[in-house]
């Protein structure tokens, strides 16, 4: 445990320059229970947030102030700590219990982390919503949501519909919109059910000349693709493919 003194000298040890309202913030967040002191494993998480720190069986012998059970043969010399180096036994930094193995199988310890965070410890996933959370209504989404292929896309789609049934506008298309975008012609244009005369009206206005003959017979074939015989001009521009028409 130390105080804001302890910490202010080690800080002027190092050459770290750190004014007072930072010391102040800092044992703020970093004492827990209010005492005045900061725990030692809690600040050494602190500064260690990102990565665990390994620790060696000299340096948990220190800071845990126990004597070092040395797994070498007995034919080798073991080196015993200093007196400057042992702590007493009511200031030792860390108990046993606060360490665990760094890996799995590793002789190395690091630092025990608490598995839930503090109540006043917020991050930025509690901010944004932790993904394990199932209740999502009362929250906004972003990005793109999965194309639905197994619904159908209604007629007309309700303000509160964010499913993507396909037929929506993208970024791309916005920056880089198709000749037919241009005159104000979208992908839902495509796919609404017409009659025989709108569709040679429009085939014809685009320059597709065909036969009497093969329009009657792409209409047949395209009519049965559907279960109430409608078409439209995107199943109707296929059919005049398959049958090398176009």
């Amino acid at each position: 445990m130390i105080d804001k003194e302890d910490l202010q000298a080690v800080c002027h040890q190092f050459q770290l320059h750190v004014s007072r309202q930072v010391l102040d913030a800092l044992m703020d967040y970093c004492d827990t229970d209010k005492d005045g002191l900061i725990n030692f494993l809690e600040f050494s998480n602190f500064l260690n947030w990102k990565d665990k720190m390994p620790i060696n069986r000299r340096e948990q012998c220190i800071i845990t102030n126990e004597c070092q059970t040395s797994t070498l043969p007995a034919d080798m010399e073991r080196k015993p700590l200093s007196e400057s180096e042992q702590l007493p036994a009511s200031r030792a930094l860390l108990k046993p219990e606060d360490l665990e193995p760094f890996k799995p199988g590793c002789s190395l310890k690091t630092l025990r982390r608490p598995k839930a965070a503090p109540d006043h410890f917020m991050t930025s996933s509690n901010l944004i919503g932790s993904v394990r959370d199932p209740c999502t209504s009362n929250s906004r989404t972003y990005g793109v949501p999965s194309v639905r292929a197994d619904l159908p896309a209604p007629r007309i789609k309700r303000l509160s519909d964010t499913n993507n049934y396909g037929d929506s506008s993208t970024a791309g298309d916005l920056l880089h919109p198709s000749v037919h975008a241009l005159q104000g012609v979208h992908e839902k244009h495509f796919f609404l059910p017409r009659t025989k005369k709108e569709i040679a009206e429009i085939f014809r206005n685009v320059g597709v000349d065909v036969s009497e003959e093969t329009f009657e017979e792409a209409w047949k074939l395209a009519s049965m693709k559907h279960q109430d015989g409608e078409v439209c001009v995107e199943v109707f521009r296929n059919t005049l493919k398959e049958i090398k028409a176009i």
